[in-house]
């Protein structure tokens, strides 16, 4: 389905604007749940793809959905999308918490919505899990991953240097 460079910056403001400390959940929510423009596990697949990127993980989604649906032009108008809202938020939000953020209130609200954030995060991890993909014995690695990096404290390039290889002679292994 090709989409417009307005309907991409629409939609990547509304994920930015309403995924503030966590855009994956809203991400995941807009483009498959509402929109419908991806299924779970084509989203699933693209924010795979996306991590392996350097950069943070929802901008390269948004500029590889972006590219893939519209062009240079969508990728331009999905970025700019994701970023513009969060800017404006953040600036103003940066504004009262050096006015006011000495007041208890004012910082209650702020671990409020730090906690929101982590909610809805595992939230959306939980809902990832549930994929058929993630339900397959290569989930097995991304828990050891997890277990060794989260934690046991490893560093992430000897975990990945441990299991990067012993996953792909895994499924070299499975497909013979």
């Amino acid at each position: 389905m090709r989409l417009t460079p307005w309907q991409l910056f629409a939609a990547f403001f509304e994920i930015g604007v309403q995924g503030f400390g966590g855009v994956l959940p809203w991400a995941r929510r807009v483009l498959v749940e509402q929109r419908r423009w991806l299924t779970s596990e084509e989203f699933l697949e693209q924010w795979s793809l996306c991590q392996a990127l350097p950069g943070g993980n929802i901008t390269n989604l948004s500029v590889a959905f972006g590219l893939h649906r519209c062009g240079t032009a969508g990728a331009i108008a999905a970025l700019t999308g994701l970023v513009s809202g969060p800017f404006i938020v953040i600036c103003a939000l940066g504004v009262i918490y050096t006015r006011y953020g000495a007041i208890p209130q004012v910082e209650a609200i702020f671990r409020g919505i730090s906690a929101v954030g982590a909610g809805l995060v595992l939230a959306t991890g939980l809902r990832m899990a549930a994929s058929p993909r993630l339900r397959s014995a290569l989930a097995l690695f991304a828990i050891t991953s997890f277990v060794l990096t989260a934690l046991l404290r490893w560093p992430l390039l000897a975990v990945l240097g441990l299991l990067v290889p012993t996953c792909m002679l895994w499924i070299w292994a499975r497909e013979r």
